[in-house]
């Protein structure tokens, strides 16, 4: 649903990640369910989730603004196929019942 990309505050002298709607086209829909994302993560507060500073609406773009983390992107931790399994097999046992 986004675009992340990494920037420079200028103003504070930090690095943020703004997180773009993308193909946005007049979409009512895509922009509610942006918004909520932004809300949502907003709300949480735990050192596995980034900080959302803001969200910003340009003429031409809607974007949040959140903390930057550095680190690999998703899709390049799973081109080993041996993180992927692991990672699934870790994901279904945090959500299994006890």
């Amino acid at each position: 649903m986004g675009e992340v990309y990494r920037a420079v505050d200028t103003k504070l002298n930090r690095v943020l990640a703004l997180k773009f709607l993308t193909n946005l086209d007049d979409d009512k829909w895509a922009e509610k369910q942006f918004l909520k994302e932004a809300q949502a993560a907003a709300m949480l507060d735990h050192s596995n989730i980034c900080i959302v500073y803001g969200i910003e609406e340009s003429e031409m773009h809607n974007f949040i603004v959140m903390q930057y983390i550095k680190g690999r992107t998703l899709a390049s931790a799973f081109q080993n196929t041996n993180a992927r399994a692991r990672y699934r097999s870790r994901a279904g046992s945090e959500c299994s019942l006890k």
